[in-house]
């Protein structure tokens, strides 16, 4: 009785597996996204290698095409790439500096401008001592949330921007993409990069740096010693 329970029971098991069987021929999805970065490669290096494009600078059609090619795997992008990405590949400003930063040095407003969700909240305070602001800080718990909020997609396009484009940005990548947003880009030299090379109008300065990518010049900086987020709220 055991034995012809035992036989039954593995012809059971035996007809589900060959009824659950799939038989579609399934691609290997690691060799095909190899295979799609090397065509995107590809054709950025063909558009190198012509003349098309003329300058460096967003508003050059060769470069535009580029950049989009580029576009989000170079994951940090100059000012005048990034440009081509929020005005013409559907990306959003995700600024995510203080309030009293956005204050003192300005923010993007021409446009659709760029959507404010701080990470941290900080404010300046003088310290008698050091006889000098200090700034005191506490992360933004809900930073994540109030980000999924607005952007709850994943396929969300974005392109995050602290002050110098350093340790908050990269916070805020690593922080989304755990969260599962692939397209997501950092801005480098941050808001104050993007602020000397155009104006509030967006016209380019005339002095601008043409897609430098040198680190971010002293002046631009940001020298507070920020607390790091994701072990933060952990």
């Amino acid at each position: 009785t055991v034995d012809l329970h035992i036989a039954e029971t593995a012809a059971l098991t035996m007809g589900c597996a060959k009824a659950q069987c799939d038989d579609i021929e399934w691609m290997q999805w690691a060799s095909a996204a190899e295979e799609f970065r090397a065509v995107k490669d590809a054709q950025a290096d063909a558009l190198l290698d012509t003349r098309e494009i003329k300058a460096m600078v967003y508003d050059d059609v060769g470069f535009q095409a580029l950049t989009k090619c580029q576009f989000p795997d170079k994951r940090i992008a100059s000012p005048d790439e990034a440009r081509v990405l929020w005005e013409s590949s559907g990306y959003d400003a995700l600024d995510v500096r203080c309030d009293w930063e956005r204050e003192d040095r300005g923010s993007i407003k021409a446009q659709k401008g760029s959507v404010h969700i701080p990470m941290f909240r900080s404010k300046k305070v003088y310290d008698a001592e050091a006889d000098k602001d200090v700034i005191k800080q506490e992360v933004n718990p809900a930073w994540m949330e109030q980000v999924k909020a607005r952007f709850a997609d994943p396929e969300s396009k974005l392109i995050v921007m602290c002050s110098d484009g350093s340790r908050r940005t990269q916070q805020a990548l690593e922080a989304l993409e755990q969260e599962g947003y692939s397209n997501v880009v950092g801005l480098q030299g941050g808001f104050n990069r993007w602020d000397e090379t155009f104006d509030v109008a967006l016209q380019r300065h005339p002095c601008a740096a043409v897609e430098s990518t040198s680190a971010t010049s002293k002046a631009q900086r940001d020298d507070v010693e920020w607390m790091q987020w994701i072990s933060a709220v952990e």
